[in-house]
């Protein structure tokens, strides 16, 4: 059984409630953009959302987890993303029906390509989806996977829909856990899941037990993640301050037991003094790797 909206904004009051969670993002802030209007409106659309639908559709409509395109612009991106894709390897016509946009997606921002569904962003999550089943996974089964900031869930959709995942832990802040586990329960309304509210939680919880493990990135280090095959994060570390980073490095480099590594940021932030001069302590995320 899954969370109501009511029982999540119960998960949310009482993870920003708990003085352990937001000492640890006191030492580790979110950057100035989620710590300012993203915030304050993920946890406004939270307290106000009347179902889990209602959450990701609204969220879909902002800037946060989306791209918003009206109009025949979003009919001109999609087709030039269908050819350019197609140049590098990946046709999505040759690929099975089901890998389309979801179909809880935000409607504005789909348009029907032939007999899918897609859209400007999805492309994203699939061009990422397929570069892991190409060079990481290959001919084996599918594994067990840590995504690291996952936003909405759209490329933890593609692994599991692409049969590159067998179960995922997602790791990310409280609130955007909230839409993140709304969407992959709205898509896969029988997958077992589990949603980590403490640290009692989070050391007691046997990940293999389930489809989905969510885990408020506060806790991580409580979670045993044997088994654990693949680590991914995009678009995500570079949205992070800089001792963020080397924190999450740090963490993945000593602490994961993961085998393979995919992470897809920005190589570098573009920083204009006169408006962006914070960005100077948010731009580590590409060059924070080394022999190992």
């Amino acid at each position: 059984m899954h969370f109501s909206t009511r029982e999540l904004r119960e998960v949310h009051a009482k993870l920003a409630a708990d003085k352990d969670v937001q000492e640890f993002y006191s030492r580790f802030p979110r950057n100035t953009w989620w710590a300012r209007e993203n915030m304050d409106f993920s946890s406004d659309l939270i307290q106000r959302a009347g179902t889990t639908e209602e959450l990701v559709r609204e969220m879909q409509r902002t800037h946060l987890f989306g791209i918003n395109s009206q109009g025949e612009n979003r009919r001109l991106a999609v087709d030039w993303m269908v050819a350019k894709y197609r140049e590098e390897g990946l046709d999505i016509l040759a690929l099975p029906k089901n890998v389309e946009e979801s179909q809880v997606s935000y409607d504005d921002n789909c348009v029907s390509y032939g007999d899918r569904r897609l859209s400007i962003d999805f492309f994203r999550s699939l061009s990422a989806a397929w570069k892991i089943r190409s060079l990481i996974q290959k001919n084996r089964s599918p594994m067990r996977v840590v995504e690291l900031g996952a936003g909405l869930g759209h490329l933890a959709r593609l692994l599991r829909i692409m049969k590159v995942a067998r179960s995922q832990v997602i790791l990310d802040l409280p609130e955007t856990l909230i839409f993140s586990y709304s969407f992959l329960m709205l898509n896969f309304p029988d997958a077992s899941a589990l949603f980590i509210t403490s640290d009692s939680d989070a050391k007691s919880a046997r990940i293999d037990d389930y489809d989905f493990v969510f885990v408020p990135s506060c806790f991580a280090h409580s979670v045993d993640f044997e088994g654990a095959e693949l680590f991914v994060n995009t678009a995500s570390l570079g949205e992070m301050r800089n001792e963020t980073i080397r924190y999450w490095m740090k963490f993945v480099q000593e602490d994961l037991p993961v085998k393979h590594l995919f992470v897809q940021n920005r190589f570098l932030n573009i920083i204009d003094p006169e408006q962006y001069a914070w960005r100077w302590n948010e731009n580590q995320s590409s060059v924070r790797f080394d022999a190992t």
